[in-house]
């Protein structure tokens, strides 16, 4: 028969940070759990629900970009930069062909100066 120092009922966020820091400081512990370590917090509450929300808010971010003065550029468009060809040239996308897809111009006084 095994011999433990802790034995802990429960895997979920505290059973976890328990078992952790008591196997830390060099306790020989055990750690039951009846399904999947993490608990509800990680597998159906509070993880699951922020990831949810930070997604919702990104997504809000974008649908209203022009209000913050980033306006939405068509693909074909030459003069402002689409940031949807910026975000491909970076993943190595071979639907981008210019190379200054994703520089910003110079502007006018570091034009003047020669740079």
């Amino acid at each position: 028969m095994r011999r433990y120092d802790l034995v802990i009922v429960g895997g979920g966020t505290a059973g976890l940070v328990a078992a952790f820091g008591a196997a830390g400081v060099g306790a020989r512990v055990a750690l039951v759990e009846r399904a999947r370590t993490g608990g509800d917090c990680l597998w159906i509450g509070c993880v699951p629900s922020k990831s949810l929300l930070a997604a919702a808010e990104l997504a809000q971010r974008i649908r209203t970009a022009d209000r913050v003065g980033s306006a939405r550029t068509s693909r074909r468009s030459t003069s402002r930069r689409s940031w949807l060809t910026c975000a491909a040239r970076r993943r190595g996308s071979p639907r981008t062909t210019r190379p200054s897809a994703c520089v910003a111009p110079a502007s006018r006084s570091s034009r003047a100066r020669g740079a």
